[in-house]
């Protein structure tokens, strides 16, 4: 059980982070 949490705790982190690099990204080709 704890697996399972940890499991989705991990893809909602890896989720996140994937979110946050493509909304830098796109902050960063909106001001070149």
């Amino acid at each position: 059980m704890f697996d399972a949490i940890r499991a989705v705790f991990a893809n909602n982190l890896l989720l996140i982070a994937s979110f946050e690099a493509i909304e830098e990204a796109a902050h960063f080709a909106g001001s070149m």
